[in-house]
């Protein structure tokens, strides 16, 4: 007898339920507002990119951990890999700003919003598979691009309900200098930012340890340590420097640490559906479905529950599924050309005419909220 098949997701990756992703589009929909409020334009990337395009570009620990994608068809037998699943937004930005540089703006503003894939090994709020949420801004040396940035990631935080959190500025200059005096060889300067990358998931001693291993002082790179950037990407495909300057949030983290705090509204997690119709009987399926079809272009979210159970049963399921509001269409109702709308919350039952259904419960939801 075989062993039952794992229905668990791979390690490192989650199947997102309907309220887990609410929460997500609740953190989203507010991060997109505030970015498209300061002038970020909207950008997006395929899943994977060719294999060249991410090697060579976050240094040797971070290749190891790119998803790589065989060779297809006739060349599958080969073992060799052409595609990556996507590491970061940046490189990929770097790549837009390449290939269409003669039709971008002469000052690119982008926010990016998408999933990307690491072969790390998983931790509280950190996965292999998660979500990015970038802003860059390209083309200017300007402080107020720095400015902007970071007043638009204060908005989203506090947005969000945070009130508690820091922003650290890092300079690349800066830090290139300071690899500099150390005495580092340029040659080396990469080797020591990817320690220094290293520094939340390693900690201190061991990136302490990391650069020393490379010809850094132990007082340099304790100096060093407070003045952490990954390394520019921007210009890699242009062959030039080229202005920019960004910030990224971590989606999972956020969520992660909203959800431990209890900061999400009620009515973003378990409320999905506004009014659920019941069916009286077989005969009355029709008049259902044209009452759901009613409230709907009134602007509620309807379901129409699928059979001519008890009622009992039907305003249980409403219950369940954190349903405010029942309509019920029975024979007395119909007779009547009117809707008994039940308030689960308060328990009150109304008689309605069916035309007044709609703006009755929406009134009460606009009151709640």
């Amino acid at each position: 007898m075989t062993d039952k098949q794992s229905t668990k997701p791979p390690s490192g990756t989650r199947d997102f339920l309907p309220d887990d992703i609410r929460r997500r589009e609740y953190v989203i929909n507010i991060v997109r507002r505030v970015y498209e409020r300061y002038g970020f334009e909207p950008l997006e990337t395929p899943a994977f990119e060719n294999i060249e395009t991410l090697l060579g570009k976050y240094g040797e620990e971070s290749n190891k951990l790119i998803f790589k994608i065989l060779k297809r068809g006739e060349h599958e037998g080969t073992g060799e890999a052409d595609l990556a699943l996507r590491y970061d937004l940046t490189v990929p930005l770097a790549r837009v700003v390449t290939q269409y540089q003669n039709e971008l703006p002469k000052f690119f503003k982008r926010h990016q919003i998408q999933p990307v894939w690491r072969a790390d090994r998983p931790a509280r709020g950190r996965f292999r598979e998660f979500w990015q949420c970038d802003i860059d801004s390209i083309g200017s040396t300007s402080p107020v691009v720095e400015v902007e940035i970071l007043s638009a990631v204060s908005e989203v935080l506090t947005g969000l309900g945070f009130q508690d959190f820091v922003i650290r500025l890092n300079h690349r200059m800066l830090l290139s200098a300071l690899l500099e005096v150390s005495g580092l060889p340029p040659a080396k300067h990469s080797q020591a930012l990817v320690s220094l990358d290293k520094l939340d998931k390693a900690g201190r001693e061991v990136v302490i340890a990391e650069m020393v291993g490379v010809g850094i002082g132990s007082s340099a790179a304790s100096e060093l340590l407070a003045l952490f950037m990954g390394a520019p990407k921007i210009g890699m495909f242009l062959g030039r420097d080229v202005p920019a300057c960004g910030f990224s949030l971590g989606l999972e983290r956020i969520i992660v640490v909203m959800t431990e705090r209890n900061m999400f509204p009620a009515t973003v997690a378990g409320r999905a559906v506004d009014v659920l119709v019941t069916i009286w009987n077989e005969e009355s399926r029709g008049d259902t479905l044209a009452l759901a079809a009613e409230l709907r272009k009134g602007g509620l979210r309807v379901d129409v529950y699928p059979e001519a159970d008890k009622l009992g049963k039907q305003f249980k399921y409403a219950s369940d599924r954190h349903v405010r509001f029942v309509a019920i269409i029975g024979d007395d109702e119909r007779a009547k050309a009117q809707v008994s709308v039940k308030d689960l919350e308060s328990g009150e039952q109304t008689a309605l005419p069916r035309n007044e259904v709609a703006s009755f419960v929406g009134r009460k939801l606009e009151l709640r909220s």
